[in-house]
C-alpha cells in the first residue's frame, strides 16, 4: 500500500508540474563522506520539523538555510525510488531523491558530494 501511495506521489508530481504537494518531515540524518572508508558516517538522527514544498520542478524547503532545489533530470523514477539532478539556491549540484523502505521509513534525501541530508517522512 505504502509503495503505492509512493509512486502515485512521484508520477503525479513528474507528470502535473503545475501542482502543488507538501512533504511534512519528523527526523533527519546528516551524513559526511570518508574517502578512507569509502561510505557515509552518519551522525545520530536529530528530531526535525522541515517540510518541503514541490512546485513543478522547484522543491523549496523551510529549513534554517530557506533551501530551494531546481530540479532538471530525472535520474531514477520506479516504485520505489525517484531521484533527480538539482541545484540548490546557491548553485551548488545535488542530486534530490525519494526513497521508500518499509524497515525504516520513507526518506527525502538531498545529497552533495560531500554531505548527506536524509529527512524521514
Amino acid at each position: 500500500m505504502k509503495k503505492a501511495l509512493l509512486t502515485a506521489y512521484v508520477v503525479m508530481l513528474s507528470f502535473f508540474g503545475t501542482s502543488q504537494e507538501l512533504l511534512e518531515t519528523y527526523a533527519l540524518d546528516v551524513g559526511t563522506w570518508s574517502e578512507y572508508l569509502q561510505d557515509w558516517i552518519w551522525e545520530p538522527r536529530k528530531k526535525c520539523n522541515v517540510n518541503f514544498l514541490f512546485q513543478g520542478d522547484i522543491i523549496i524547503s523551510n529549513d534554517m538555510a530557506e533551501s530551494t532545489y531546481y530540479t532538471y533530470e530525472t535520474l531514477i523514477l520506479t516504485e520505489i525510488e525517484a531521484s533527480w539532478s538539482a541545484i540548490d539556491e546557491e548553485r551548488r549540484n545535488c542530486i534530490v531523491s525519494m526513497k521508500y523502505n518499509s524497515n525504516s521509513g520513507n526518506y527525502f534525501i538531498v545529497m552533495y558530494s560531500d554531505v548527506c541530508y536524509r529527512y524521514i517522512w
